[in-house]
């Protein structure tokens, strides 16, 4: 399950930059994010961030065994949920 996400998010990446689509430097979020960057975007700690994607509650791929990345999709369906 994980590597058929991984596989939707490499082509989703690659569908963006071959419509001209691609996110700009210093535009808009990224399609995907580190734990680190997520945690710099909602201005919470890192251990903060670590925890939720622990409990299940903030998706994330496992890249490698030391790299996650966090989807732009997931992360705004994790706030959505927040907030209500």
């Amino acid at each position: 399950m994980v590597l058929r996400r991984l596989v939707d998010a490499v082509e989703s990446i690659e569908a963006l930059v071959a419509s001209g689509e691609a996110p700009k430097e210093g535009g808009s979020m990224p399609i995907a994010m580190t734990p680190i960057e997520v945690a710099q975007h909602l201005r919470k700690s890192r251990a903060w961030v670590y925890q939720r994607m622990a409990d299940g509650s903030l998706p994330f791929l496992q890249v490698s065994p030391r790299r996650r990345l966090i989807r732009r999709e997931d992360l705004e369906e994790f706030l959505i949920s927040r907030r209500g």
